[in-house]
């Protein structure tokens, strides 16, 4: 918070964290429609959006102005495009594409709307439990090796940064889920061999 910044009353702040789940419900929807990556090109109309998303413009139009309150779009005239957060991170292609992992969120986003029965029930609801694994259909397991792979690879990076292998010819990658970390080190390191071991489903 800024120095000018007034602090927020507690009552704000608690009305703040009750709605925050609205923000993440922004990000996630225009992700899974892939808003970021078709405004990469330039700034369109949320008409011209909705033809390429294939979805109606009126829903379409409130979650793009959703998504200037939020800072992720800019709006000039009838035109929207990305700010600089959406194309640096949400735009498919770039190294710093994390739209996988945060589209694949919804997932994550309803079971912590369970909250209250996973702690009556006393089990999980999360559908990625290693034991609920091994049931979810294979294009929902990919999505979710995906989201993992975005989620690692800025931390693989920074990890290969500090640890030196210079000298080591194999490693042993456990739980390595989308192998990021492993072909991160392997790429560094062209005598590396690496194995990464994980669930049968992973």
């Amino acid at each position: 918070m800024a120095s000018h910044d007034a602090p927020r009353s507690p009552s704000a702040a608690l009305l703040e964290m009750a709605q925050a789940y609205r923000q993440s419900a922004i990000l996630i929807t225009a992700c899974q429609l892939e808003v970021f990556t078709h405004l990469a090109s330039g700034p369109l109309t949320a008409d011209a959006l909705a033809q390429r998303c294939q979805v109606p413009v009126r829903g379409l139009q409130r979650l793009l102005n959703a998504c200037v309150v939020v800072d992720l779009l800019e709006k000039e005239g009838e035109s929207y495009q990305n700010t600089p957060i959406a194309e640096t991170f949400l735009v498919k292609g770039k190294p710093g594409y994390m739209g996988n992992f945060i589209a694949f969120g919804l997932e994550h986003y309803e079971a912590w709307g369970r909250l209250i029965q996973a702690i009556r029930d006393d089990r999980p609801t999360n559908p990625h439990s290693a034991d609920a694994l091994r049931t979810l259909p294979p294009e929902r397991l990919r999505g979710y090796v995906e989201g993992l792979y975005d989620l690692g690879k800025r931390f693989a990076a920074t990890i290969a940064d500090l640890v030196d292998l210079s000298q080591t010819r194999r490693m042993l990658d456990v739980a390595g889920g989308s192998g990021i970390y492993a072909i991160t080190f392997a790429q560094r390191q062209p005598q590396l061999q690496a194995t990464v071991f994980d669930l049968p489903p992973i």
